[in-house]
């Protein structure tokens, strides 16, 4: 299980929010995640597919405490 960001975290990633470079590796990050539906979805071997759902989900909670650390700092 993944804990949740304590403040610092989210204050380094709300810092983050509308940087440029930051913004291109986000790009990349939800790319990669949609990436993981395909793979996950033709992998053959079920190995495979949970590392696929696994690595999705973990990119996931990245994407996603990324993209509400400023709300979540009002908290």
């Amino acid at each position: 299980m993944i804990s949740r960001p304590d403040q610092r975290v989210l204050t380094a990633l709300s810092s983050l929010e509308g940087n440029t470079d930051f913004e291109v590796v986000m790009a990349w990050i939800r790319e990669s995640r949609e990436d993981l539906v395909g793979a996950g979805m033709y992998a053959k071997d079920e190995v495979l597919t949970r590392w696929s759902q696994g690595a999705y989900q973990a990119l996931d909670v990245f994407i996603n405490q990324a993209e509400s650390a400023r709300k979540n700092l009002r908290k």
